[in-house]
């Protein structure tokens, strides 16, 4: 898969976000009035040609995407085939070549083409904008959270589309609908937390055979300094808050015995008081809140959102139930239960297997010290196993090959 990218900047004017933040204006109001500013100030700020293995996509699809499916890249070349007049309905009898029936033509799936646009935000983010997932937004703005620098975090919304062209003129680039929502969004976003920083990750399908072309297009969307430094932050965004609150409540969960996991059940019996096991769980996971936060945010900020963090764990576990409890799907069997940096099986793609190992805290040491923003690593394996690459995905490892790679350790070089 080959990739034209480009990385775009742009520093909102304080008096557009002042006058366009305001619910005076409709979305397609301050739309309009937005896109023109940004176009005429938006800066190239880097652009490169990276090519992926799609070995490496098939892996990031079992991490990035909140859509599922077995091979986005599969379906595409599908409805390409189907574009190209191979698929037509059957009707009895013979038809002419006259072209005097007409059928039209079938849609990309908006499923398919979305889940390569999150596959390309997140390992584009994760190779510059910052080392490590903090939140995966499902079904909420943004898609990904990353801790950025100091007090700053990023929020990288993913959007993808068909009919790109290779221009390097960002109106050209990216459909006009797009961009002034994505205006919209980060203006409202930044008025209520400037210590943001906005991501736009843009994903063009250009050509889909002989070989698959897109184009990637990051838009970084930032305040006036002035804004930051007016306004310290104090507490985390409420995203992070929702996020980090049902990480940590999942990580907890896998430290209760069968025991404590069965009060969750509707047919508990009285002795098992579920209220004393919830005070269990939310004690465990508001030790995991600490883990996940020590290097992920400023202490200020967690200190002032600590009270937001409890009360949005408790709500979490009181909720709890027990299929979210009891969850036997290979994933989450392989981070609650799998050998640290281990590759175990996930599921079979032909006749190779994708692997899957949970990366354990010298893995991510390695990873974390090693990390040094670069567009072009997007596509970096980051080792290789019995001659097989090995990609990472957030705190994960993950490989595709036959069913011998099973149970080898991962080791980075």
């Amino acid at each position: 898969m080959e990739v034209h990218f480009q990385h775009w900047g742009y520093e909102i004017p304080s008096e557009l976000l002042t006058r366009y933040g305001s619910p005076h204006f409709s979305i397609q109001e301050a739309g309009r009035a937005l896109l023109p500013k940004f176009l005429r100030g938006a800066h190239l700020a880097g652009h490169c040609l990276v090519n992926f293995n799609e070995r490496h996509i098939l892996c990031a699809n079992e991490a990035f995407p909140e859509a599922a499916l077995a091979d986005p890249l599969a379906d595409l070349r599908v409805w390409d085939e189907w574009c190209n007049g191979s698929r037509r309905f059957p009707y009895p009898g013979r038809f002419s070549r006259l072209g005097l029936t007409h059928q039209e033509k079938k849609t990309s799936s908006p499923s398919s083409v979305g889940v390569v646009g999150e596959i390309m935000a997140g390992v584009f983010s994760q190779a510059f904008v910052g080392s490590q997932v903090v939140v995966r937004c499902i079904r909420h703005w943004p898609d990904l959270i990353f801790h950025a620098d100091a007090d700053i975090f990023a929020f990288v919304e993913s959007k993808a589309f068909t009919n790109a062209t290779l221009s390097s003129r960002l109106d050209e680039r990216i459909p006009d609908a797009l961009l002034r929502e994505m205006m919209c969004a980060a203006v409202q976003q930044l008025n209520a937390d400037p210590h943001l920083d906005v991501w736009g990750t843009f994903t063009g399908i250009v050509q889909i055979q002989p070989q698959l072309v897109a184009t990637v297009t990051m838009i970084r969307l930032v305040p006036p300094a002035g804004r930051r430094q007016a306004n310290p932050r104090s507490e985390l965004p409420l995203a992070v808050v929702k996020g980090v609150a049902e990480r940590a409540v999942a990580q907890a969960a896998v430290k209760l015995s069968p025991l404590q996991l069965q009060s969750f059940a509707a047919s508990a019996k009285k002795e098992i008081l579920r209220h004393q096991v919830e005070e269990v769980l939310r004690e465990t996971a508001m030790r995991e809140v600490e883990s996940v936060l020590t290097d992920a945010a400023p202490k200020i900020a967690v200190e002032g959102s600590r009270d937001l963090i409890e009360a949005e764990v408790k709500k979490l576990i009181h909720a709890y139930k027990p299929s979210e409890a009891l969850v036997g799907k290979r994933f989450f069997e392989i981070k609650s239960t799998g050998e640290l940096s281990t590759l175990q099986k996930v599921r079979q793609v032909g006749e190779d297997w994708i692997f899957m190992a949970d990366l354990g805290p010298e893995e991510l040491h390695k990873v974390e010290s090693s990390w040094q923003p670069a567009w072009e690593n997007a596509a970096k394996p980051l080792t290789d196993c019995e001659g097989h690459e090995v990609w990472r995905c957030g705190g994960a490892a993950y490989c595709c090959g036959p069913s011998s790679l099973e149970y080898q350790t991962v080791r980075i070089r």
